[in-house]
């Protein structure tokens, strides 16, 4: 009767913990997935930004050269208006399964106003001035502030990652309440920053920066 007791008790613990780790496990990847299609729209998100940003700028520039829709300027608005959409929908997982510092809700919200610019250009019907050429130094600036707050978000995005599988859950994901005012912080903090120099300063961008004087800017790049 003992060993019976002893064979059950064994045979109980080992399907509970069975259980416990085949739904973790599961959780783990149901949760890496998550993870990897919002870095996999991020990515698509940012090329849709490029894509739009220099087919717009080509027709503003070139428009006697290239003939072009008579409808351009809201295609363009149409496109870039949906990239936005895209880019505020991963900025809202961020906030709900990460606890920002001062710094990600600033930089956060620098990037949330640099890739507004664009829909705002197209809609007053200028060109987007950010150039990777130095010649003028304002969009030169602008585009590689741009480019490193593209980068610092994509970051803090893959290191959002949940991983565990034995022991307890991670503790660091915000409350509701910690979320709702980590995304206010970070959709107010660039207008009440620029979001230029808050950028530069909190990254330190133009130490990081490589000096490239002996090359000559290219015309037309951007």
């Amino acid at each position: 009767m003992i060993e019976l007791l002893a064979v059950l008790l064994a045979s109980g613990l080992a399907w509970l913990i069975g259980s416990q780790i085949t739904y973790r496990w599961d959780d783990v990847k149901r949760r890496r997935e998550l993870d990897l299609a919002a870095v996999e729209s991020f990515y698509r998100a940012y090329g849709s930004f490029i894509e739009v940003w220099r087919l717009w700028n080509a027709h503003k520039r070139r428009s006697e050269q290239v003939a072009a829709p008579a409808d351009m300027q809201w295609q363009c608005l149409q496109r870039a208006a949906a990239v936005e959409g895209s880019l505020e929908a991963i900025l809202i997982k961020i906030v709900l399964e990460r606890r920002l510092t001062k710094d990600d809700r600033l930089l956060l919200g620098c990037f949330r106003q640099a890739y507004q610019s664009l829909r705002e250009s197209v809609r007053e019907d200028r060109e987007l001035k950010w150039y990777a050429r130095k010649d003028d130094y304002e969009a030169h600036r602008r585009y590689r502030a741009f480019k490193a707050l593209a980068v610092y978000s994509a970051r803090l995005l893959q290191t959002n990652s949940t991983r565990w599988l034995i022991g307890t859950r991670r503790t660091d994901i915000p409350s509701s309440e910690e979320s709702i005012c980590f995304l206010l912080a970070a959709t107010d903090a660039a207008r009440r920053y620029d979001w230029l120099e808050t950028a530069e300063r909190i990254l330190n961008i133009t130490s990081l920066v490589p000096q490239r004087d002996d090359v000559r800017p290219v015309e037309g790049t951007s």
